[in-house]
């Protein structure tokens, strides 16, 4: 039970996986496609992986939805190939990973059109959603009732459409509420990081749970968000400024240079 033992934990648990080599998933997972695979048969080897290739799955069809993500039509068209995955995977007794893109395509259709209801709506509009969300009871009400109804109400196959349309109201909450809990300096410095924060602290999770202890309860969440977010944090800032930072300036050269010709 030495220090030493955390690095071998990280690579085991955290990096690897812990499981043994499969030549096809580690192709699926540099390729970003492990969602095309049954469910729960192929996980993507790389931490959070899964969701990853969702997203990059969703930059390439970016594209073609952009310019719809502001009408409400377009949000409704997905809730209905939401639930029709659902329909459909149910009969051909065939079901993709958790997050597939027609199961999830709602929340990023639905983060769009609040970009828009935020800073492309009518003065009306802005009015009245400014006028229900800046009161500072709406967003603590929102998250406790999040949490009680996770804990208490079955979904069923409507729960993306719920979760998709409850992270909406949580986005408009939080953009208009201006709560000091989470509209403060310490917020926007972990926002700025938050992407590198959740690729890497997969990788620390199980080792910081092997030195606590623990793996359950309310005393292990408590203590292994604490653990886990320091180191996670110093190693994000080093990955946000060397990795992030010039990863997007080369795509903005990219985007500037297609736009010139």
């Amino acid at each position: 039970m030495t220090p030493s033992v955390m690095p071998y934990l990280i690579f085991r648990d955290g990096i690897w996986g812990g499981e043994s080599f499969n030549v096809v998933r580690f192709l699926m997972s540099i390729l970003f496609m492990t969602d095309f695979a049954p469910s729960g048969k192929m996980p993507s080897y790389a931490p959070g992986g899964t969701t990853i290739d969702l997203e990059i799955t969703f930059y390439l069809l970016f594209p073609l939805l952009v310019r719809y993500m502001r009408y409400f039509w377009c949000v409704m068209l997905f809730v209905f190939i939401s639930l029709g995955h659902d329909v459909v995977t149910k009969y051909i007794n065939y079901e993709f990973q958790y997050h597939f893109i027609l199961k999830q395509a709602l929340t990023f259709m639905l983060g769009g059109y609040v970009y828009h209801l935020i800073y492309d709506s009518s003065e009306i509009m802005q009015y009245y959603i400014r006028k229900f969300f800046h009161n500072y009871w709406v967003l603590p009400a929102l998250i406790l009732y999040g949490e009680v109804a996770g804990l208490f109400i079955n979904f069923g196959g409507m729960e993306f459409v719920y979760r998709s349309f409850y992270f909406a109201i949580l986005l408009l909450s939080a953009c208009y509420s201006k709560l000091p809990l989470v509209d403060n300096a310490v917020m926007r410095f972990i926002g700025k990081l938050s992407f590198s924060i959740y690729l890497l602290h997969f990788s620390f999770v199980p080792a910081m749970s092997y030195y606590i202890k623990m793996y359950g309860g309310f005393g292990f969440g408590i203590a292994s968000v604490i653990i886990t977010l320091i180191p996670t944090i110093l190693l994000s800032m080093i990955t946000y400024r060397y990795i992030e930072q010039p990863g997007i300036g080369f795509g903005k050269k990219i985007i500037k240079k297609l736009h010139q010709q």
